[in-house]
């Protein structure tokens, strides 16, 4: 999932401001394509498997789309968490497994 972030070579991108939320299910090419045509700018999404990606360039105190929204288009459950918890707990789980 960390490889095969799409905005990893966007230089501008604040990690952040950056959100993966992880699906429990794959919501199905219906639902993802109703939720790409949500007017969301200035925010970004980006589906990849069962992970959703939301960039909030302004932050997510200022977002114009709300989490609601989102969830009640995805119809199935999700937990989010910033591009910097990400690589963290990445980095935790590759030391204990060197540990090993």
């Amino acid at each position: 999932m960390i490889a095969r972030n799409p905005y990893a070579k966007r230089r501008e991108i604040e990690p952040g401001k950056l959100l993966i939320f992880f699906l429990a299910g794959n919501p199905g090419a219906e639902i993802r394509e109703k939720l790409m045509n949500i007017k969301t700018d200035p925010e970004e999404l980006k589906f990849d498997g069962r992970e959703f990606y939301i960039y909030f360039p302004n932050g997510m105190g200022q977002a114009k789309m709300s989490w609601t929204t989102i969830e009640r288009a995805l119809k199935t459950p999700a937990t989010g968490r910033n591009w910097n918890s990400v690589t963290k707990m990445f980095e935790m789980a590759e030391k204990l497994k060197a540990a090993e």
